[in-house]
């Protein structure tokens, strides 16, 4: 097996109940911190994470030492490896992680203080059961692997190519079951995360045309930075040392933490002013809100809007008319729109045509739609040297292995996989949950690529 990027989707499904600002803030620290205490090794980060995360009280409910660090290896063991992880907040605010990966799925729940500093007040974990097998797919059983999976209600577009090839490009199921309308390779899907692929060739390129350098601190386009992230390069954020949160959003303040407005100001405000995660350029962990910050450089390095500056350099010289913002689903029939068929339903019809203008929540690292046909656009025109240079392109990443995932809590999941002159990608609107069947398609189809000799 080779080694791969996988770049995991972090669902924040959240009830929120009254309380301080910087809740929100501070519970995503306590979590992610128990994230990276899952995934540490031997009792040295277990005691880190006790004694920086846990209320004294709680460790003092403990026999022992011994006993405390049993009960968080106990946890760690059950639980690793990490996988994909969704937060779930109740009405009580407990938090509880829900992690996946190959072998099993687990359920932590973390309970915090009422005040601050809102410690670790309870870890648990509740439930850990194996992941009922996914489905196999090779290159010779694609074709009837899919239509099987239609009939088991997956329902997206897959394009397949195999030595350079186009093997297969078709849709599966409903786009909208309700009104009848089938998924065909030119419906739009939103595609999660993935618009970060966008803002990482954006930079790519700024510093090729000398308008920046990965090098520059965050204290050259922004002002009034605090002293704790004034050492944050561009080149920390597109790596993910900046230590900076993932997401932006605030439960107690956003109805909906990837759809409700808020403007580039205010995104700024909510990163500079929340708790770093950790110091710059001392460990390293996936955030949205880098490629956020990221984003507001190149709108303004570029002085355009991220959307159209992305669109005259490199989706109309790519041939990409069916990607944008979520708005742009509205120069197209309903028809041509998937609607997302689980998770958690949002607005009257749940489609990116009805979710409004991309909030600075999610803007460069999220609020997207696309189609299979034009993300391979992408890929061949970051390939084809005509916007980024052989330094550049190595930065990216153009060649060797790729995979990754990306998706929402409303129903969309989309998955890439490419290695050589093989590539596989799958929309889909029928995702219910993490490790669900659309996702282990996803999956399946990816290692399909990935593990050809």
């Amino acid at each position: 097996m080779r080694s791969r990027l996988w770049l995991i989707t972090l669902l924040l499904i959240a009830i929120a109940e009254p309380s301080a600002g910087q809740t929100g803030k501070i519970r995503e620290m306590r979590s992610m911190a128990t994230e990276h205490m899952i995934e540490g090794e031997g009792d040295a980060s277990l005691l880190d994470y006790a004694h920086k995360h846990l209320a004294a009280d709680y460790r003092d409910s403990f026999a022992d030492e011994a006993a405390l660090l049993d009960h968080l290896r106990n946890i760690r063991d059950a639980v690793a490896p990490l996988g994909g992880v969704g937060l779930m907040i109740d009405g009580a605010g407990v938090v509880r992680l829900h992690i996946s990966n190959r072998a099993k799925k687990s359920v932590v729940a973390v309970r915090l203080e009422k005040d601050d500093p809102y410690a670790i007040v309870d870890i648990t974990l509740e439930s850990s059961e194996a992941r009922a097998a996914g489905p196999s797919v090779s290159w010779d059983t694609l074709g009837d692997t899919m239509l099987e999976a239609e009939q088991k209600g997956f329902c997206g577009s897959i394009l397949a190519v195999r030595d350079g090839n186009v093997v297969l490009d078709r849709g599966y199921g409903h786009a909208d079951p309700k009104r009848q309308h089938k998924v065909s390779p030119t419906t739009l899907f939103a595609i999660g995360s993935t618009p970060i692929d966008f803002t990482h060739g954006a930079i790519l390129e700024l510093e090729e045309s000398g308008k920046l350098s990965l090098s520059d601190p965050i204290t050259k386009f922004f002002d009034d930075v605090p002293t704790d992230k004034q050492s944050i390069t561009l080149e920390h954020l597109r790596t993910g040392q900046s230590g900076l949160l993932d997401f932006p959003g605030l439960p107690e303040v956003d109805a909906n933490l990837d759809l409700s407005w808020i403007g580039r100001d205010e995104f700024m405000r909510r990163v500079l002013s929340a708790p770093l995660l950790f110091e710059p350029g001392t460990s390293e962990k996936h955030s949205h809100c880098a490629w956020g910050v990221l984003t507001a450089v190149v709108e303004l390095v570029s002085g355009q809007p991220y959307e159209q500056y992305l669109r005259e350099t490199f989706f109309e010289p790519a041939g990409m008319t069916r990607t944008g913002n979520y708005p742009l689903s509205k120069s197209f029939p309903d028809s041509e729109v998937a609607v997302g068929l689980g998770g958690n339903q949002w607005g009257e019809v749940n489609s990116p045509q009805h979710w409004g203008e991309t909030s600075w929540l999610v803007m460069g690292s999220g609020g997207m739609v696309s189609t299979p046909r034009d993300l391979r656009r992408w890929r061949d025109f970051m390939k084809s040297g005509k916007v980024l240079g052989p330094a550049a392109q190595k930065k990216y990443g153009v060649e060797g292995v790729f995979a990754a995932e990306g998706g929402n809590d409303r129903g969309f999941i989309n998955t890439i996989g490419a290695q050589g002159d093989d590539l596989v990608i799958m929309c889909s609107n029928s995702h219910t949950g993490m490790a669900d069947f659309a996702a282990q398609l996803g999956e399946a189809l990816t290692e399909m690529v990935l593990d050809e000799p």
